[in-house]
């Protein structure tokens, strides 16, 4: 075996490693709240001693950081993921709220922690960033009637509402899907 493979592999068992923590500190952060978790509840729950998780993350701050961290990357795979531009923009759209869905469905707590540590203003304008480069990159200039930064905040504030909406209304992530898109490009009105 060479320094190198042993070298890769290291690195490897504690990229999981820190990958389990994460996982495992994302449920404790959101059944107790960032305050109330402690380190040592958190180790617990990933399976070390509290000592242990010094070898991966050096405070609780770290955690949640990479935490968050870990969160945004799952969010910006969505956006940058490859898009078929033959399908008619309301199944692009569609295809990219499924996606959003189903990160927000997997790390929905998560999210709504993270969420309640930055303020709605900037959730709002972080999301419009993204959809608009988004919307850059996978519309043409004659698919949309409105300026982007425009479309990008109708959309951004049509999917938090539905987010915030999403369990009430008993709808499948598709459903859910097709109906942000279809209300992005032709509002309400029949």
């Amino acid at each position: 075996m060479t320094i190198r493979t042993s070298s890769a592999r290291r690195a490897r068992t504690r990229a999981h490693a820190r990958r389990d923590i994460l996982e495992s500190a994302a449920r404790v952060f959101a059944r107790r709240g960032y305050a109330a978790a402690t380190l040592a509840e958190l180790a617990r729950s990933a399976g070390y001693a509290a000592p242990s998780l010094y070898r991966y993350f050096g405070s609780k701050e770290e955690i949640f950081e990479s935490l968050l961290a870990l969160v945004s990357a799952e969010i910006q795979e969505v956006f940058d993921a490859p898009v078929d531009r033959s399908v008619p923009l309301p199944g692009r759209l569609a295809a990219l709220f499924v996606a959003l869905h189903r990160v927000a469905e997997e790390r929905g707590e998560t999210m709504d922690l993270l969420a309640a540590q930055v303020d709605a203003v900037e959730r709002q304008a972080r999301l419009e960033r993204l959809l608009e480069s988004w919307l850059r990159r996978h519309v043409g200039r004659r698919e949309l009637r409105v300026p982007l930064p425009l479309a990008a905040r109708a959309m951004a504030g049509i999917l938090f509402a539905l987010r915030h909406g999403t369990g009430r209304t008993g709808n499948d992530p598709g459903q859910m899907a097709r109906a942000a898109a279809d209300l992005v490009l032709h509002g309400v009105s029949a």
